[in-house]
């Protein structure tokens, strides 16, 4: 008898655990689904936020020459030329001085 109630005592134990077993994992899924949801929508905010800068990059003008300079000068790509341009504002100067590794440009003070 003792034998059948250790077995029984057993059972309960060991049904108790994969119950909360389940739970556990009911409770990580939704955890998952969370954070994948939100890694979603922070990915999506991201290429928008991406695109729009793209899109005000497209819209600032460069210079057909600053472009066959740099394209000559570093050898890259006419894309990649416009685009370095583009994010330095049009200015050929800026794009040589970061290409460069040098500082930027100080601004130059009026002594009186």
């Amino acid at each position: 008898m003792t034998r059948q109630s250790d077995v029984q005592e057993s059972m309960k134990n060991i049904s108790s655990r994969v119950e909360k077993a389940v739970e556990v994992r009911k409770y990580d899924e939704k955890a998952v689904q969370e954070r994948m949801r939100k890694l979603h929508a922070d990915i999506l905010q991201k290429k928008l936020a991406e695109k729009k800068r793209m899109d005000e990059l497209a819209q600032i003008p460069v210079e057909e020459a600053d472009v066959a300079l740099l394209m000559q000068e570093l050898g890259c790509d006419r894309m990649a030329a416009e685009q370095r341009l583009r994010e330095k504002k049009g200015d050929l100067v800026a794009v040589l001085r970061d290409v460069a590794g040098l500082p930027k440009a100080r601004a130059a003070t009026a002594s009186v």
